[in-house]
């Protein structure tokens, strides 16, 4: 087990950096705190009680030179009645420089403490090149849903603690061509000392957008392709990668979705052909070849109450989900939220969960 020193040193850095950063009138600074109290039901043990708690921190400046920072670091602690796995997502520390400390050796604990520095990066934007170096996610955003050509992090469907991907050590540049084209490269350190490349070309058009990539990462190399058009009442999506291993053998990966809005609800509709065996994280117990559909609906009551469900279908195997949330923002930094989750497949995977959070974003 890892020093518990650790935690607590970066509990004490969280602690101190707000007053360090308002010293500073032109720094951004947000964050998050939110706590969750739930019961988790294994389809082999009888319920057990949990309680979780996360700190998340933000800061972010810029320079009239083009010039800008961000820092952004968490810390979560978990407790349970008996030995369960962490809610937060456990990523392996592949990272040059280990900038996480955590007591996550063992899969199943009564106790789990994790802090770690997300982010912490230097962009220069001059003109038509964006230039990014340090610790940062080379991905734009992050999807509740599977997304192939995320090459470095790519999310989880099953993910009960909605989280941003492990920051990564690199450099990443863009550089746009002309105002609807743009070329992208990415380079990240990994602990071993190798590194993985990542390259794009971004082709913006009219409600059109298409995006080739190449990457070349340890154990197999990834040629993809992205394209999305958005229309007047709906979006479609295609995400696509060949996977090509040393032994000179390929598997295609790919997504297609569709997303609509009706009578005031957004409702996707995704299908997913998960060729490697990963696409669902843990809980998917490395299954390849698995066809999965997926639906989600999304619909505001009031400017405060928000209903999202979300299900998972496999189609020759695998697990199903079944995932309904409710959210009630009772004040403009304050929510409450209740979640359960109903999942099925061999007995090592399947469990139930529900629990209820209260955030409060600043």
């Amino acid at each position: 087990m890892k020093s518990n020193l650790k935690p607590i040193f970066f509990l004490f850095l969280f602690a101190g950096l707000p007053a360090a950063i308002q010293a500073q009138e032109n720094v951004l600074f947000s964050g998050q705190l939110s706590t969750e109290a739930g019961i988790i039901h294994p389809a082999d043990s009888a319920a057990n009680s949990y309680q979780s708690s996360r700190a998340l921190l933000k800061a972010h400046e810029e320079f009239e030179n083009g010039l800008s920072w961000a820092l952004e670091g968490q810390a979560d602690q978990q407790t349970a009645s008996n030995a369960l796995p962490a809610n937060w997502l456990l990523y392996p520390a592949n990272n040059r420089f280990q900038l996480e400390a955590d007591d996550t050796t063992a899969s199943f604990s009564g106790s789990f403490n994790m802090a770690r520095l997300d982010r912490a990066y230097l962009k220069w934007v001059s003109g038509p090149l964006e230039l990014t170096a340090g610790l940062q996610s080379f991905d734009n955003g992050s999807s509740n849903f599977y997304s192939p050509t995320h090459y470095f992090n790519p999310v989880p469907v099953l993910a009960w603690e909605p989280d941003i991907p492990l920051g990564s050590e690199g450099v990443n540049a863009n550089c746009f061509l002309f105002d609807d084209l743009s070329l992208e490269g990415s380079v990240r350190w990994l602990a071993d000392g190798n590194s993985e490349e990542v390259f794009r070309l971004i082709d913006r058009g009219i409600g059109i957008t298409l995006t080739p990539s190449f990457a070349l990462l340890e154990g197999r190399d990834g040629i993809g392709l992205e394209l999305s058009g958005t229309f007047p009442d709906f979006q479609v999506r295609f995400e696509g990668v060949n996977w090509i291993y040393a032994n000179n053998t390929d598997l295609f990966e790919w997504v297609g979705a569709v997303s609509t809005l009706i009578d005031k609800t957004k409702v996707s509709l995704q299908c997913l052909q998960d060729a490697t065996g990963g696409a669902l994280g843990p809980w998917q117990g490395s299954l390849p070849g698995i066809f999965y559909l997926f639906a989600s609906a999304q619909r505001d009551l009031t400017a405060q109450w928000r209903l999202e469900a979300t299900g998972v279908q496999p189609l020759n195997g695998g697990p199903f989900l079944f995932w309904p949330q409710v959210s009630w923002a009772f004040e403009p930094e304050w929510k409450l939220r209740f979640q359960a989750q109903w999942r099925s497949s061999n007995v090592i995977y399947a469990q139930d969960q529900a629990g209820l959070s209260v955030d409060y974003s600043f």
